[in-house]
């Protein structure tokens, strides 16, 4: 690799790149967080001809940056999450993407961005929907992909932690201390630095249930495959108490 990626983050430990539907991919990822605390992280790449779309980005290593360039060129990196863009500069610079996010996404002031996303954004994605939550505190986003039955792509927001886990023992234990103890729910630490004092959090995630999608992937967690339309709908109605 070049010198001139070298001030960027390094790649952290990752799966291959893994086919969940026609054209869309998942890689299953990783971050360490302090010593023994290493929490999952995922990306979801999305092909349309020889078009690549990154949602919720991460680094790979130079093998699997080899894998991700046998699917196509990567041509766009979307950040859907306020918390996240650790890895969304090395992802731009090393593929010269163009830049998505919302405004005031800053917690990771770099890339500046070269598109905006919002509900009218026409992202790269056969039949994907932008949705963006109004009422939190910092900006936040997901994307559903209205076809095949459905995904729907989040960042923080909805998570489903059943299956393997990419998480160290010492890291589930603190989630479940956090109160991270259902396959599926809105995220307890989201939820609490994002609810603002008069904001109709159930609003927004009824605008997103308002779409199909059999399936979810979150920036954390697994794939859940079958039925997540009814486990976010359920989710949503223990956090927010409807």
């Amino acid at each position: 690799m070049s010198s001139e990626f070298q001030s960027f983050p390094r790649a952290q430990r990752h799966g291959p790149i893994e086919q969940i539907l026609t054209d869309i991919f998942v890689v299953y990822g990783s971050m360490r967080m302090a010593p023994l605390m290493r929490i999952g992280r995922n990306m979801v790449i999305c092909r349309d001809g020889d078009r690549l779309t990154l949602l919720n980005p991460i680094r790979l290593s130079a093998a699997g940056e080899a894998e991700l360039e046998k699917l196509g060129r990567v041509t766009d990196v979307v950040r859907l999450g306020f918390f996240h863009g650790l890895d969304d500069a090395y992802c731009v610079h090393r593929f010269g993407a163009r830049f998505w996010c919302q405004p005031g996404s800053n917690h990771y002031a770099e890339p500046s961005p070269d598109a905006v996303l919002n509900e009218e954004a026409a992202l790269p994605i056969r039949a994907a929907r932008v949705i963006t939550f109004r009422a939190t505190r910092a900006p936040e986003a997901v994307v559903c992909i209205e076809r095949d039955g459905g995904l729907l792509v989040t960042c923080d927001s909805l998570q489903h932690y059943a299956g393997p886990s990419r998480a160290t023992l010492v890291a589930r234990l603190v989630m479940r201390w956090f109160g991270y103890t259902q396959a599926t729910q809105v995220s307890p630490l989201w939820l609490k630095y994002m609810r603002s004092a008069g904001g109709d959090l159930q609003a927004d995630f009824d605008r997103i249930l308002e779409c199909e999608f059999e399936r979810l992937i979150s920036a954390h967690g697994a794939l859940l495959d079958r039925q997540a339309h009814a486990a976010a709908a359920q989710a949503v109605g223990r956090a927010l108490g409807g």
